[in-house]
Formats: structure tokens, C-alpha cells, sequence
């Protein structure tokens, strides 16, 4: 196992050159179907003929997964994916510009959401607390322990078809079970099954100074511990990377980690997607994420549980509101929540139609979505 870890790692770097558009080493050519054949394996897809993998899909473990995952897509696709994309087609990518960097703080491993509405993206860069986690060599895993983690992998997205987003503490308490840990698992499979091909993976940290480092043994007391993927959808002109970084934001922790804000004012002018967040930004102990958002980013699209309305500047916003807004007082620690202003502008805006999907803490068919350009 450890050979083959060794050959793989030497081999990531020509791999990455896909990434800067140089041209591919024969070595580099046969490396790319080994990571790629892990994520389809994960995701219940078909691997390349003649890859080391292909013997596991006729295992009961692989087939039973691939059939139940299959299952689960299709609810997936059906009542939430494909709706999103059409609707973000016309409502989202011709009012934005859908070639900046995407922002999707608190996001978790949800690469998946994050691409379909702004599929265009070169740069993604997701946040959550929990851990990076590791894809092993599947073929070198007991069959206990590959069924295993199979069967968690599917576990943690089996509500996404009725929620539409994760819960953090279930999360991550759900990938530290098996072998199959942390968010590489879900980022590989979410990634195969919307049509990427993936070119590179590495762990990576973001130091002092907010440039990417490629990690070691042990990242630095002051480093962000992240996930760099490097992908492809076919027939894109390019690659898009996705960055995912385990971090706490609240004051406290992140004044301890410096690069992380000095990487993403870095980049050019991001869009920005929220759902899901808690209503964590209407707290004083994230107020740097708060800020940050509204300074830096070009549009932020979310719904009523990320950045307070009371807090977008007037005169700086030009808003688009989508669906029906109602407070989420019907879960009891949001009950606090209700943003009479955002009520008011949603009333102003008049009469919406329902948006086609379920997205954030509504209930079904009374779900909203804010989109805020920045005027320049």
C-alpha cells in the first residue's frame, strides 16, 4: 500500500499541469484514471476498463451501493437538481458575473449546489467545521471495512433530497465512522456524479500570508488545513479548482489563523452563495465574515438565514427577490429570527411565484432566495 501511495504522490504533481494547461506526461496520463476511478467508484459509477478497481464493482458492497445511490440521485435530480439549474440559468447567471470566483461560506462539503448555481465558476471555495477527512486505497480496504463506509457515505446525503442541505454536527459526527472519513469522500462523489473528471487531489494550508501550501505531516499552529480538487467537466474549455477549508470562523479562532481572510481578498471580486448558515452572520462573533462578505464580494446570492438585510449598505445594492419569505420561527432555535424589513422589501417587491425547488429552512413550496448585486 505504502508503494503504491508513494507512486500515486509522485505522479499528482504532472497531473496538475492539466490544471495550468500544459500538456500531459505519459506517467501524468496514467495517474488521472486512478484518482478518477476512485471518485466513481465512491459516486456507484462505472470505472475505466482495465483499472485496479474494477474487480470491487462486482462486489455485493459496490453493487448494492451503486443501486441505492442511483436511487437516491434520481430523487435528487428530479426534485431539486435539475430544477435548480434551469432556474438559476435564467434568474442568476444573466444578472451576475458567472465567470468571478464563488464564496460559499458555511457551505460544508456541498460542492454540488454551489455548481449547479453557478456552474461556471473557476474557483470555488468552500468552508465548514468539518474534517478533511481521506480517500484510502479502496482496493486495499478489508471488504468489512469498504462496506462500511460505503454505507455511511450514503448515509450522510440521505436527506439532501427532502432537505436540501446538511446538518454540521450530524456531519461530523457521521464522517469520523469508518475508514471512509471526513469530506473527500463526499466532494469525489458529488463532483463524479455531476459529470467531473477529477485531475488532481491533494491536502493543502493556507499560511500567515494566505498562500496555499501544499501540507505535510502537520499543518502550523496558524495554517487553515484544506482540500485542494482540480476537475473538469467534459467538453469545458477549462479546469475549475475547488478549495474546501476546515475553519472555525467565530473571533476567537480565526484571529488565530490570518491567512485565510488575506487568501480570499485575494481573489477577484467573488460572487458569493449562502443557504442554510444558521443565521450565523446576524452574530457580533462573525462580523469579519459579515464584513467581508459585503466589501469584497460582486453579488451574493442566499436566502434569509445569511447576511442580515439590515446590513447590505443602501444606495451600495440592487436587489432581485425570489419565492416567499417566512420567518423560520417553526424551528425552535430560530424562533429569535424575524427580519420585519426583509418582510417589508419581499412585500414591495410584490406578488412572486414559489420558487420551483426547496432551498434553505422553509417549508416545502414557501422557500426564498435574495440576490444582491453590488453596483459599481
Amino acid at each position: 500500500m505504502e508503494t503504491r501511495r508513494a507512486v500515486l504522490a509522485s505522479f499528482l504533481a504532472g497531473c496538475f499541469l492539466v490544471a495550468i494547461g500544459a500538456p500531459l506526461t505519459p506517467q501524468a496520463e496514467s495517474v488521472i484514471p486512478a484518482l478518477n476511478d476512485e471518485a466513481r467508484l465512491l459516486a456507484g459509477l462505472p470505472v475505466s476498463p482495465g483499472s485496479p478497481l474494477e474487480g470491487l464493482q462486482k462486489t455485493a458492497a459496490v453493487t448494492a451501493h451503486a443501486a441505492d445511490l442511483a436511487r437516491t440521485w434520481r430523487l435528487l435530480d428530479e426534485n431539486m437538481l435539475a430544477r435548480m439549474r434551469t432556474w438559476a440559468e435564467v434568474n442568476v447567471a444573466q444578472r451576475i458575473d458567472p465567470s468571478a470566483p464563488l464564496c460559499y461560506i458555511f457551505g460544508g462539503p456541498d460542492i454540488l449546489m454551489a455548481n449547479v448555481m453557478f456552474p461556471s465558476a473557476p474557483t470555488y471555495v468552500l468552508t465548514g467545521l468539518e474534517p478533511l477527512g481521506n480517500v484510502p486505497v479502496l482496493d486495499r480496504l478489508a471488504p468489512a471495512a469498504l462496506a462500511a463506509g460505503l454505507d455511511n457515505l450514503r448515509a450522510s446525503m440521505a436527506e439532501l433530497p427532502t432537505r436540501g442541505y446538511f446538518i454540521t454536527s450530524y456531519m461530523a459526527r457521521d464522517l469520523r465512522k469508518t475508514q471512509l472519513r471526513g469530506v473527500m469522500p463526499v466532494l469525489y462523489l458529488f463532483l463524479a456524479r455531476t459529470g467531473h473528471r477529477l485531475l488532481d487531489s491533494r491536502l493543502v494550508y493556507l499560511d500567515e500570508a494566505g498562500q496555499v501550501k501544499e501540507a505535510g505531516p502537520e499543518v502550523p499552529a496558524d495554517g487553515v488545513p484544506g482540500i485542494k480538487i482540480v476537475f473538469q467537466r467534459e467538453g469545458a474549455p477549462a479546469p475549475q479548482t475547488l478549495y474546501y477549508f476546515s475553519v472555525d470562523l467565530e473571533a476567537g479562532p480565526i484571529g488565530g489563523k490570518p491567512g485565510f481572510f488575506r487568501f480570499l481578498n485575494a481573489l477577484r471580486a467573488p460572487n458569493a452563495y449562502l443557504k442554510a448558515a444558521s443565521f450565523i452572520l446576524h452574530d457580533s462573533r462573525f462580523s469579519a465574515t459579515r464584513d467581508f462578505l459585503l466589501t469584497h464580494s460582486a453579488a451574493i446570492l442566499q436566502d434569509d438565514s445569511g447576511v442580515p438585510f439590515r446590513s447590505f449598505q443602501k444606495g451600495k445594492w440592487q436587489f432581485t427577490f425570489f419565492g416567499i419569505y417566512e420567518p423560520a420561527v417553526w424551528i425552535e432555535k430560530f424562533e429569535w429570527v424575524t427580519q420585519s424589513d426583509l418582510k417589508a422589501a419581499f412585500d414591495a417587491a410584490g406578488p412572486m411565484p414559489p420558487l420551483p425547488f426547496k432551498t434553505g429552512y422553509s417549508k416545502p413550496g414557501r422557500s426564498n432566495l435574495m440576490l444582491a448585486v453590488a453596483r459599481r
